[in-house]
């Protein structure tokens, strides 16, 4: 039970920097970062 609450919390806590990581690069106009999702829409 302990190992999968930790992996849970772990999970959760790498999707919520995930998310906040690729805000900040989207406000900083980060060019590769729209070049590899212009990229990955073809």
């Amino acid at each position: 039970v302990m190992a999968s609450a930790l992996s849970v919390f772990f999970i959760r806590v790498g999707a919520l920097s995930g998310n906040l990581l690729f805000g900040y690069l989207i406000d900083e106009h980060c060019t590769a970062l729209i070049i590899l999702l212009a990229v990955q829409l073809l």
